[in-house]
């Protein structure tokens, strides 16, 4: 997956992907949406299955909201730059790829790509890949123009 189709997002399948951007759990989620957990985890299988979106689901989710502009950076933050490594990773992460199918592109083993995934929540101090993403586009390491991996 590395171009996503251009779809329409509701209103709620925006709350639920902006949910993941804040580095949510699925329960925190069906607890803001008033809805059950299980409602939540079919949403996003519905909404993954119509963005053709496998892997790194969440992150990939979050990382289309941004591209097509349902998400946008309110407040832009600063990090420290990343290593080619962690930038490559990243955007594996974002384009929606599994740890194996990231693993196989970099020519490394899965363990590598794990280790650079923690590394790169350590560096964001987040929860979850998804919220890795939305720090990254705040960080502006990605923008609506951006196509390849971003800036190390």
């Amino acid at each position: 997956m590395t171009n996503l189709p251009t779809r329409t997002l509701s209103d709620r399948d925006v709350l639920l992907i902006s949910g993941y951007a804040r580095g949510l759990t699925v329960p925190l989620i069906a607890e803001d949406m008033d809805t059950t957990q299980e409602r939540i985890r079919l949403r996003e299988m519905r909404i993954c299955r119509r963005l053709s979106v496998t892997g790194a689901r969440q992150a990939a989710l979050v990382h289309y909201a941004y591209q097509h502009g349902y998400l946008t950076v309110t407040r832009p933050i600063s990090v420290n730059p990343l290593t080619p490594t962690l930038a490559a990773v990243l955007d594996l992460t974002a384009r929606g790829l599994s740890r194996r199918a990231a693993s196989k592109y970099l020519s490394c083993t899965p363990n590598t790509v794990r280790g650079a995934r923690e590394r790169l929540r350590s560096h964001f101090q987040a929860r979850t890949l998804a919220q890795v993403v939305a720090l990254a586009w705040q960080a502006g390491l990605y923008t609506t123009d951006t196509t390849g991996t971003p800036d190390a």
